[in-house]
């Protein structure tokens, strides 16, 4: 008789606590506040577009002060079409060090847009802006 008044008083402690509902819990911060839109990107000239979409992974193309190689192409968690580059800026033939950076196509206007960096690669910073 004990073991089964247990058993009861255990199975209902279990029930209960199985058909209670969680408590509403609300942020007073937002945890994302429309990252997406307001990402600083700089824009990518438009000589190289038919480029980024058709080279193959290691083609090596020069554009004014810069050497670009591309890397592979993948699409990104938000469904844009991405590639990797590796930049380098040339001045009287001497050519500076890698940086990989990624460029992803805008669907809207079907533009290509170097995003910014996540991790800062030693403080190389190769922007198209100037050209």
């Amino acid at each position: 008789m004990k073991k089964f008044s247990c058993f009861i008083l255990f199975t209902s402690i279990i029930l209960t606590g199985c058909s209670s509902s969680p408590p509403q819990v609300k942020a007073s911060t937002p945890l994302i506040d429309s990252v997406a839109s307001s990402i600083n990107t700089s824009s990518i000239p438009k000589s190289l577009w038919a480029d980024l979409s058709s080279k193959s992974n290691g083609t090596i193309v020069r554009h004014q002060q810069f050497e670009v190689e591309f890397g592979y192409a993948y699409f990104s968690a938000l469904g844009q079409k991405c590639r990797q580059l590796y930049i380098s800026s040339i001045s009287s033939d001497v050519i500076t060090p890698k940086q990989k950076r990624i460029a992803c196509l805008k669907k809207n206007d079907l533009s290509w847009w170097l995003m910014p960096q996540v991790v800062d690669n030693q403080g190389d910073n190769y922007h198209f802006d100037a050209l």
